[in-house]
């Protein structure tokens, strides 16, 4: 019974042209803003932040699924190196050998370590400075535009 009532309420809200949020709407914008004791969002600012600000969403969820993942293989990868480099290093039969290993895995070290802070970038703060850059807030103006006209909030 309750999925005929969630198919029916999205079909009014879609006729209304009312914009449609969903639960991982809910779960995005309710990680950047509580309010109250409950710590949840109402409706109404949960549909003006994702009518105003959804393409925010959008470009993070974007970054986190694309480019996350590949920083964790190259970084796989470059530890991989590392033990390759580990084991020529301790096979090195002359000394000029164990110093080109040795810059090799040095520099191999720092990149490890700056994909480390990219994927922490990424993850943590690029959310935090969009959403203090676009200047996002959760304080809903009297009317707003959506895509399918104009809310007003009593």
């Amino acid at each position: 019974m309750s999925k005929i009532m969630n198919f029916l309420n999205s079909i009014a809200m879609k006729f209304m042209g009312a914009v449609d949020v969903s639960q991982s709407d809910v779960t995005f914008w309710e990680s950047y803003f509580t309010t109250g004791e409950s710590g949840r969002l109402d409706d109404k600012t949960l549909r003006y932040l994702q009518s105003k600000y959804g393409w925010v969403k959008t470009i993070i969820n974007s970054i986190n699924t694309i480019l996350v993942p590949i920083l964790a293989i190259v970084a796989a990868a470059g530890i991989i190196w590392a033990i390759v480099l580990g084991v020529n290093m301790a096979r090195a039969d002359s000394t000029d050998k164990r110093e080109e290993c040795k810059k090799r895995l040095i520099f191999l070290i720092i990149g490890i370590v700056v994909l480390v802070v990219l994927i922490i970038f990424f993850t943590t703060l690029f959310p935090l400075i969009i959403k203090s850059t676009v200047g996002i807030s959760a304080t809903v103006p009297e009317t707003w535009t959506d895509p399918g006209g104009t809310v007003s909030r009593p």
